[in-house]
């Protein structure tokens, strides 16, 4: 095998072929984890609580938006077993979540551990994704309420920005979604 030096310029240095090449693994390595944490801070982004309102010159009605995301445990037997352990894993994150936007004071700290108390009746399953390749599922529960001035200020104060939407898109969503009841809710728990 035939070596080459190639001459770093300001230097006295010379390096090697397995040099340069390791030098552009590095380099590639530390590109590749640039993208892997770019990508984890757009999915953050993507999983910011989102409000929708629509206003009948009377009530303003309001869907919030937030998603859940889980994965089924490592000894779980089997692809659909896997699949229904991380859908419901994602339903109580999405579902805790709601509860962590719209109760800041319904909650108890133990031991470092964040602990929700309570159930919000009006919480739908919007939207669940399982992903097969990674194993993860993703869930969106939406919360279909009466809001008030107080209200739009507090979530804009939480940097949530309402859109507006119209009185058919707002009827369509409220079709689509499904309502949580405390006895699912429960069961989602116990598991």
């Amino acid at each position: 095998m035939k070596t080459f030096h190639i001459p770093i310029p300001y230097t006295h240095y010379k390096i090697t072929a397995w040099g340069l090449a390791l030098i552009l693994s590095i380099c590639t390595v530390a590109a590749l984890a640039q993208m892997t944490r770019d990508q984890v801070t757009k999915s953050r982004r993507l999983n910011q609580p989102r409000l929708e309102i629509y206003s009948d010159h009377s009530v303003t009605h309001g869907i919030l938006y937030v998603t859940g995301i889980g994965k089924a445990r490592a000894q779980s037997n089997g692809e659909a077993q896997q699949r229904l352990m991380a859908l419901r894993a994602a339903r109580v994150d999405g579902y805790r979540n709601l509860m962590r936007t719209l109760h800041p004071s319904n909650k108890t700290v133990r031991t470092g551990l964040e602990r929700i108390n309570g159930f919000l009746e009006g919480a739908t399953l919007f939207d669940q994704q399982y992903h097969r390749q990674s194993g993860t599922a993703e869930a969106t529960v939406a919360y279909f309420y009466q809001m008030n001035d107080a209200d739009i200020h507090y979530f804009e104060q939480q940097g949530i920005t309402p859109s507006a939407i119209t009185q058919e898109e707002y009827t369509q969503r409220n079709k689509q979604a499904k309502t949580i009841d405390q006895l699912e809710w429960m069961q989602w728990q116990k598991k």
